[in-house]
């Protein structure tokens, strides 16, 4: 019984953790604010997490969880190529949106940077799944081979990943958008790295 008391106050901290981070950023977060939301003592955040650059770790690993499982029940869903493609890019790019302090502190910091590449594997692997499920009837233009696609997809998000990590929160909207319509127009044949199927 015990244990999943501990399972529901680490639950509780990663929660409140994965909010303050993503609205204040890393430097602004407080532990004392992240512990009060959380229902426990500040002290008490430091029996589940060494420090707060580990509990910032934890919470960034845990959003991109929570993400992951979200795509895969839409994928399961089977509601057809173009539907899931573009429900994806706008559940991403408005995750972005959301979340842009939290995504700030992972790329303002060398050593955190290391979370996107498992990260950038994971949405290139979505989309690649939904690729292989495209038919020869779909108006999705395709680049030529798995691994070609593999190559721009991974340069692509890393691209979208520090463009909007990088932008100022006054622009951030006009950005987001920008990037939104470029991905979706680099998959509508308008780049020269996609051709029809």
């Amino acid at each position: 019984m015990a244990k999943s008391l501990d399972e529901k106050k680490r639950r509780n901290i990663l929660d409140s953790a994965y909010y303050y981070f993503g609205e204040l950023g890393f430097n602004a977060a407080s532990v004392k604010a992240i512990a009060r939301t959380a229902g426990v003592a500040p002290g008490s955040i430091y029996t589940y997490f060494r420090d707060k650059e580990e509990l910032f770790c934890c919470a960034v690993e845990d959003g991109w969880n929570r993400f992951a499982e979200t795509v895969e029940r839409k994928m399961e869903d089977a509601d057809g190529f173009e539907t899931t493609f573009f429900w994806f890019i706008d559940h991403g790019f408005n995750l972005l949106k959301k979340k842009h302090p939290l995504l700030r502190g992972v790329y303002s910091d060398a050593g955190r940077r290391q979370f996107f590449q498992p990260v950038i594997k994971r949405i290139v692997d979505y989309i690649d799944r939904l690729f292989d499920s495209v038919s020869a009837t779909e108006t999705i233009h395709l680049p030529v081979k798995p691994e070609e696609r593999r190559f721009f997809l991974k340069i692509m998000i890393a691209g979208i990943l520090f463009t909007a990590s990088t932008a100022p929160p006054s622009k951030l909207s006009a950005v987001i958008e920008e990037l939104k319509r470029g991905f979706k127009s680099g998959f509508l044949g308008s780049y020269p790295l996609c051709v029809s199927a």
